[in-house]
């Protein structure tokens, strides 16, 4: 008598169907120190702008063993390392974007100074990204969820940076000032290169490139946790969008190569930026999830 009762209690939790839904809405998680993911999102996002919208985002993608913390703007692209303890991650969850202000609400952790130890899990969801406090020490802030943005910035910002950088190598190992290229910067790349060496603790290190038809183009790497690609257009009274954002020539290019148009109204430039042409009023479409590919840095320069 007493194990039939019993059952019948148990029946509606054993009920697969009230416990177990058909299909589970996915979810991924990446486990990093939270210390050096809100390092890397204090880096990046003097780089994001409000206007336009499609620039006000914090790109994360995941990689084999790492976190990129991604922002960009018309003129400058930034990428930060973040160290992931744990990952298992969808395919469709790879490449998430998230406003610059939900971006700054992560930053609301606070792990205790005194603990060594202040891991976060980054839980991906369709709809939404939440920072969870796994170590114990944020006190009683424990966990921020913000809803993913959409996007139609779909640069493939490992890929350009694996171009940059090549070329860096090769101006690095000459002398600044032999092939006669200038190092500059407009004030807001200067100040958001400032920010990002405060937070890394280091020094910047400018590799000049070929200006091209631009007054400058440069690459700087932080240690071996951020990379920066900027260029300062020829007309400094002129702020020159990329190619597919409203205003821009479709077949103008500001990275030094002619813009041409890919299938379903996609624009690639000379440098790998890459972007769904927008028509004016109408809503950006949601960013294309990129694969990750193995070894994204190759080393700092």
């Amino acid at each position: 008598m007493g194990l039939a009762v019993l059952m019948w209690l148990l029946a509606p939790m054993l009920d697969r169907g009230a416990i177990m839904p058909e299909k589970m809405p996915a979810r991924s998680k990446i486990v990093v120190d939270v210390r050096e993911l809100q390092r890397a999102i204090r880096a990046v996002v003097g780089v994001t702008e409000r206007k336009p919208e499609i620039y006000d985002v914090v790109r994360l993608i995941t990689y084999a063993g790492s976190l990129l913390v991604v922002a960009a703007n018309p003129q400058h692209v930034v990428q930060a390392y973040v160290s992931a303890y744990f990952d298992d991650v969808e395919d469709a969850h790879r490449v998430v974007e998230i406003t610059t202000a939900s971006a700054k609400l992560f930053l609301k952790l606070k792990p205790d100074k005194e603990e060594d130890d202040a891991r976060a899990a980054i839980f991906i969801r369709d709809e939404e990204v939440q920072l969870q406090d796994l170590s114990g020490t944020c006190g009683d802030l424990t966990e921020v969820t913000a809803a993913r943005a959409d996007s139609a910035f779909t640069t493939d910002v490992a890929q350009l940076f694996d171009r940059v950088r090549a070329e860096a190598k090769v101006c690095s190992n000459e002398r600044v000032g032999e092939t006669g290229e200038p190092i500059m910067f407009t004030a807001a790349q200067a100040t958001a290169l400032g920010a990002a060496a405060h937070q890394l603790d280091t020094d910047i290190i400018p590799v000049p490139l070929a200006t091209q038809r631009h007054r400058a183009r440069v690459y700087v790497a932080l240690k071996d946790m951020f990379e920066s690609y900027s260029f300062v257009p020829a007309d400094r009274g002129v702020q020159e969008p990329l190619p597919g954002l409203p205003g821009a020539a479709p077949e103008g290019s500001n990275v030094g190569a002619e813009a041409d148009m890919g299938s379903a109204g996609v624009v690639r430039d000379g440098d790998g930026f890459e972007y769904d042409t927008v028509i004016d009023g109408a809503k950006p479409q949601k960013a294309r999830v990129r694969l990750a590919r193995s070894n994204p840095t190759g080393g700092a320069v």
